[in-house]
């Protein structure tokens, strides 16, 4: 895969705010230079070349490949089998999303990325969600080294406070908790003059569960500060670690956690002022995007720009986002048989006629809907039995990023 594919002859002096200007053409040549090395497709299934199919510089051909290995014989797209799978939107305006996304400090809502990308609300969200998926598989099995600072805060569990004040409840006593706060855990390095420190972050019920994540996300020889949690002293048994009390100092001696504080204050802003709602199963989502923004600060647009779409293109379809908002609709596909239905229903309608209770008395009783169908209309008319209710699955959507959250072999630190 290409990295510097923006800063080919060709592209190089291209900003990345004059995308909208680009051609549909020109932003297919960008995809095929993101997803593989020199433009030259290869087979998702079996890293094959493949042959060219149709005139793809022509308007409205469907731009395929096909593989030319002899049993694959396989045909694909440039977005065939990455995150942007079965997209629907052209490519210009997935370039436009990706910079638009990149642009805010504190993240960009979905609202303003439906408004400003002319999109859908619904096409937007998923899409951001899509490239946060990206931002989540930048991160994972990343090991932190040097000095490593880790913290945590709180988000999620809201309450509607009542009118009356006689009403309202201490949300601070433990019976009136509604259990859906989840913390958010991260592990951030300290700079140096090199690089930039890189971080990483979970999502846990509390701050303890994420000890074993901390051991496998963190070199054994790192240095680790934390605050005075008694949570963290079990990391001793795997690291050289330092705690500072909160309650008497911020800062002790070099030991302190700022840079984790820091990354608290990105989350709090974006909380508060761009998505108001980050709490829930997507909380881990939008943790990842503000790891991403603070590791990408001191990139340029540009290289942002890159690192966003390399991560869609680079990353297999998403079992979260692919057809969110379609799953939902999907009914049983088992469904009744109509005519064993009426015939049972005849018969035990003719076991209750033959027990001395009448239609009326039937009626009286259990109501009309007791009735099948075709007897259910008074009159000599027939009517014609309705098809029965076939009820609607529940929402099989799989917790978000379930996937990536399973445990990557066997853990090495048992709290």
């Amino acid at each position: 895969m290409a990295q510097n594919f923006l800063l080919s002859a060709r592209y190089r002096d291209l900003p990345v705010r004059k995308i909208a200007c680009l051609s549909d053409a020109e932003a297919y040549e960008i995809f095929l230079q993101a997803r593989w090395k020199d433009g030259v497709p290869k087979c998702p299934e079996c890293d094959s070349e493949a042959w060219t199919l149709g005139d793809h510089s022509r308007p409205g051909d469907k731009r395929q490949f096909r593989c030319k290995s002899n049993p694959c014989r396989k045909k694909f797209s440039v977005t065939s089998g990455t995150l942007l799978h079965s997209r629907k939107k052209d490519f210009v305006t997935i370039l436009m999303a990706i910079r638009l996304f990149i642009s805010g400090a504190k993240g960009i809502s979905s609202i303003q990325l439906g408004a400003d990308g002319e999109m859908a609300i619904k096409t937007a969200w998923v899409l951001a969600h899509k490239m946060r998926e990206a931002q989540i598989k930048n991160q994972l099995g990343r090991q932190l080294s040097g000095i490593v600072e880790i913290d945590g805060s709180t988000y999620g569990g809201y309450y509607h406070q009542v009118n009356e004040k006689s009403e309202r409840i201490d949300r601070r006593k433990l019976g009136n908790i509604t259990g859906k706060e989840m913390s958010v855990v991260v592990a951030r390095e300290r700079s140096t003059k090199d690089r930039v420190g890189l971080s990483v972050c979970t999502v846990v019920p509390h701050e303890a569960d994420s000890r074993p994540f901390i051991v496998d996300s963190v070199d054994r020889f790192a240095k680790v500060y934390a605050d005075d949690g008694s949570h963290w002293d079990a990391l001793a048994a795997a690291f050289d670690i330092d705690q500072v009390n909160h309650s008497q100092r911020y800062y002790d001696k070099g030991i302190c956690t700022n840079q984790a504080e820091s990354y608290f204050s990105r989350v709090d802003r974006m909380e508060m002022g761009t998505h108001h709602h980050i709490a829930g199963d997507y909380l881990w989502g939008y943790a990842c995007d503000a790891v991403w923004r603070e590791d990408k600060r001191r990139d340029t647009q540009r290289e942002r720009f890159q690192s966003i779409l390399i991560g869609l293109l680079g990353n297999p379809v998403s079992r979260t986002m692919k057809g969110y908002w379609q799953r939902h609709l999907e009914i049983t596909s088992e469904e009744p048989d109509l005519e064993a239905t009426l015939l049972i229903e005849d018969e035990n309608l003719a076991d209750d006629e033959a027990e001395g209770m009448s239609q009326k008395d039937i009626i009286a009783l259990f109501g009309r809907d007791a009735l099948p169908a075709q007897r259910r209309q008074p009159g000599g008319k027939q009517w014609k039995a309705r098809k029965p209710f076939a009820p609607r699955k529940h929402d099989i959507r799989p917790k978000p990023w379930s996937e990536l959250q399973q445990p990557r072999g066997l853990p090495s630190f048992i709290p």
